[in-house]
């Protein structure tokens, strides 16, 4: 028998290029991750697969690129390109889905951490992707139901995300202020700014992303590159700033860190993403949100959306889709009983509490009842960040009103102000 408190969480970092994982117990732990070879923080694992030909072994990350090249086999790369597109994949006359590739490497990289880690153990897996454009959740959902792991629960979220995760479980002292994160792979430098607004209750935090491109040229070329990068993003950094990725390996950048460690804590690590998700996986699990502070990404719905309501002849609010959630993890289904006519109002209130407006929809054709005659039932969810799928269907009155056939579907813009 396997304890609560000997389950493990996994924090899954999945890029184009690499994975890395990061895991702790569920009820504690500050996360680790997974090296590829021990003692050292060679964390990133190739996202490959390489099949050998004419017999089912397969081969991932590290052991399938010293494969690559060979005649005996097939390598297979851009995995999660491929599953973004959909694409098929051909090794020899057999064909596989993009998605079912992208997942056999996903199932087999979690063994890698060894038995402690081992799937039945799991009890919680964190993916964390770049972005959540809305392919790549199509893809994640896909992929959650490939690994078929019943006795585990599997969520995903933004890098942002993971920042807000991980800098909220180091000590304050270190984010009182805004912090700035700056991401190096394959010379291409992204920067990320964890801001918050703390005239608000609860605190609000952000994380604003901007890509500065690539680096190109020499290790003076590139210093000079991004000394640019740090002086346009980091004049107002007092306080502390870290350097993700392989990219920071050397010494290429010493201009550049001498004025970053001006009167700064700067910190170099590559695992940042993958513990972040560990412990967002671990408030999840232990149901630890902190009441006191929200995560506000461009992947968290912006505004309140409800219906104005009778309850035993009182009026009052039925809250339908919280403002705060993450978009793809909106749906709600309900049933009303109609006062009378052939409409229903949502409510739609934007998170700042301004410009509250009202959405009516009419559904023509709706069979003409007595009132209080007609139950809906309704569904409620999110396509992407700004538009809402309603789908509302004639469920009639019982014995007394029939349900008709009708169903209706509308998408609505729930932006604040519109777009």
């Amino acid at each position: 028998m396997i304890l609560a408190n000997d389950r493990m969480i996994i924090g899954y970092d999945l890029s184009y290029q690499y994975a890395q994982i990061s895991y702790c117990r569920q009820n504690g732990d500050t996360p680790e991750t997974y090296a590829m070879v021990g003692g050292t923080r060679q964390y990133n694992i190739p996202v490959c697969l390489f099949k050998r030909k004419e017999v089912n072994q397969w081969f991932l990350g590290k052991e399938a690129v010293a494969f690559s090249g060979q005649e005996e086999g097939t390598m297979l790369d851009g995995l999660l390109e491929a599953a973004l597109e959909n694409e098929e994949t051909y090794i020899g006359e057999e064909c596989f889905e993009s998605v079912a590739l992208l997942a056999l490497f996903v199932k087999r990289s979690l063994y890698l951490p060894g038995k402690e880690c081992r799937p039945d153990k799991v009890s919680g897996i964190m993916f964390t992707v770049p972005q959540l454009s809305e392919k790549m959740v199509s893809v994640l959902q896909k992929l959650i139901v490939l690994l078929n792991l019943p006795n585990c629960r599997i969520l995903f979220q933004s890098r942002e995300e993971s920042i807000y995760h991980y800098m909220v479980h180091q000590p304050k002292e270190l984010w009182n202020d805004d912090v700035l994160l700056y991401d190096n792979i394959n010379n291409r430098m992204k920067s990320y700014r964890f801001m918050k607004n703390e005239k608000t209750r609860p605190v609000v935090a952000f994380v604003e992303e901007a890509d500065h491109g690539l680096l190109s040229g020499d290790a003076q070329e590139k210093d000079g590159q991004f000394f640019q990068i740090v002086q346009s993003t980091a004049s107002d950094i007092s306080n502390c700033v870290f350097l993700l990725g392989e990219g920071f390996n050397g010494d290429w950048c010493q201009e550049s860190l001498r004025l970053l460690c001006h009167n700064r804590r700067v910190f170099k690590g590559n695992d940042l993403y993958s513990k972040g998700a560990c412990f967002g996986m671990q408030e999840r699990m232990n149901d630890q949100e902190s009441q006191h502070m929200i995560f506000l990404g461009r992947d968290k719905l912006k505004t309140n959306v409800g219906m104005e309501v009778s309850r035993q002849g009182e009026d009052s609010y039925l809250a339908i889709l919280d403002g705060g959630e993450n978009w793809y993890e909106c749906h709600k289904k309900w049933d009303v009983i109609l006062r009378e006519g052939n409409s229903i109002r949502l409510k739609l209130t934007p998170l700042d509490g301004r410009n509250v407006r009202y959405v009516e929809i009419v559904l023509d054709g709706l069979p003409i009842r007595e009132p209080k005659m007609t139950r809906l039932h309704l569904e409620a969810k999110m396509l992407n960040t700004g538009t809402l799928q309603l789908e509302i269907s004639d469920m009639g009155f019982g014995d007394f009103a029939p349900a008709s056939s009708l169903n209706f579907i509308q998408q609505i813009d729930i932006m604040p102000g519109g777009r």
